[in-house]
């Protein structure tokens, strides 16, 4: 296979890596503190290591933009602890909803048809998870997987600023998830869980987010902006489904179609704008 048909071939591996996050979480007992900053730490020691360098440039917006990539990491492994890994990771994909708005408000410029049709589908699909198998629980964990897509949609807003370098801002909101390693004296499942969840840990930091990050840095370079976005909705798609597959855990029928009005209209909407970009170039 010639090198210039590899860049899909990375973002589908880094899609599938990501994809597996829900599985694992049901695995590791520990708080979501102590699960986001171990697997922070790992993943910024690999990707520095690809790297080859720890500098990263310090301004407000690339602080602001870590911070975001940090909380949007802990938010998730709290929602994914408390809710179904469906509502965690779909609700998290609302982020480009959040994206559009944040993009009028500040231009100041009127919404176009598809702006408009895409946050009221996606507002729509979000409704119906809050109706699906109401418990105290699972209404907190969809709050949390709801306020991570925000956090995610700010990573995107702000990296999109000409003095900001996304790789750089994720790589120190990894490393500042570091942090919070100390939390790991004070979490009792830490003590008593044993070495089975520190082994998830490694392959979490390693592979699911260290290497998936690699592959899709080096994959996004080599692909059109439509057949990334395509490839990306396998993300949500799959993480429900190997958490189905292993320990059968089944979002409620609202939830399922509230997903499929939440995927199909964020993936419409990138598919559209993507499109226009290309005819642009």
């Amino acid at each position: 296979m010639k090198t210039k048909n590899m860049g899909p071939i990375y973002v589908l591996t880094a899609a599938i890596l990501w994809s597996f996050a829900g599985l694992l979480i049901r695995y590791i007992p520990w708080n979501p503190l102590s699960i986001g900053s171990v697997r922070g730490a790992v993943a910024c020691l690999v990707i520095g290591l690809y790297r080859r360098s720890w500098r990263v440039t310090l301004n407000r917006p690339t602080i602001f933009a870590a911070l975001c990539v940090m909380a949007t990491s802990f938010l998730f492994m709290a929602a994914s602890q408390l809710t179904t890994a469906a509502n965690a990771i779909v609700l998290q994909y609302t982020a480009p909803a959040y994206v559009i708005i944040m993009t009028l408000i500040k231009g100041g410029q009127r919404p176009r048809a598809l702006d408009l049709i895409t946050v009221t589908l996606t507002i729509a699909g979000i409704t119906l998870f809050f109706f699906d198998r109401l418990n105290p629980g699972a209404f907190w964990g969809n709050v949390l997987a709801l306020l991570s897509g925000v956090t995610f949609a700010c990573v995107f807003f702000i990296t999109s600023l000409p003095e900001v370098d996304p790789a750089e801002a994720s790589f120190l909101g990894l490393g500042m998830s570091a942090l919070f390693l100390p939390v790991l004296f004070f979490d009792r499942a830490v003590r008593v869980s044993g070495m089975a969840p520190v082994a998830l840990m490694l392959i979490m930091g390693v592979f699911q987010l260290g290497l998936a990050y690699i592959m899709f840095s080096k994959g996004i370079k080599k692909t059109g902006p439509v057949t990334a976005s395509i490839i990306a909705t396998l993300e949500p798609i799959l993480n429900p489904v190997w958490v189905f597959l292993a320990v059968r855990e089944r979002p409620g029928p609202l939830a399922i179609v509230g997903a499929l009005v939440v995927i199909g209209a964020i993936t419409g909407y990138n598919l559209k704008v993507s499109s226009k970009n290309e005819e642009i170039k």
